[in-house]
């Protein structure tokens, strides 16, 4: 979300599974123009970043260290709906002072969403069918057998 709203300059680094071509995102050229970090405590601290966005499942003890060391830091959860979705781009983009990227970005999801519930579209459009796949056995959702 970062490399669609911000300067590449005001990014210090990102996720390494960014850089990786079986868990990226985002164009693997895109990707490796940034320094790919992996989170831990001592690479994070040694970047002295205005913020840290890191996940709720960012260990207590990192998240610790994060604070001894005064780094600002946004733990985003795992959104459940489009609408959780466009508050944590909002969020994002807050924190990190582009409201307007934010606001670029929900608009490009109010646009697809439109598309995509027309009644009336054209015939060969078929719905898009989507599942959430994170490498290491992690899916949301709740479970059911």
């Amino acid at each position: 979300m970062l490399v669609r709203i911000l300067p590449a300059s005001r990014i210090a680094g990102i996720s390494h599974y960014s850089q990786d071509p079986a868990a990226t995102s985002i164009p693997l050229t895109v990707a490796r123009r940034f320094r790919g970090i992996a989170g831990t405590a001592e690479e994070v601290i040694a970047l002295h970043p205005d913020l840290v966005i890191a996940s709720t499942y960012t260990p207590p003890a990192t998240q610790t260290a994060y604070a001894r060391a005064g780094l600002k830091t946004l733990l985003l959860g795992i959104p459940d709906s489009i609408a959780e979705s466009q508050a944590q781009v909002k969020q994002i983009a807050d924190a990190v002072g582009a409201p307007a990227g934010g606001a670029r970005i929900n608009a490009d999801i109010d646009r697809a969403v439109a598309r995509w519930s027309r009644k009336d579209g054209p015939k060969d459009d078929m719905p898009p069918s989507a599942l959430l796949y994170i490498s290491g056995d992690l899916a949301t959702g709740g479970a059911r057998c």
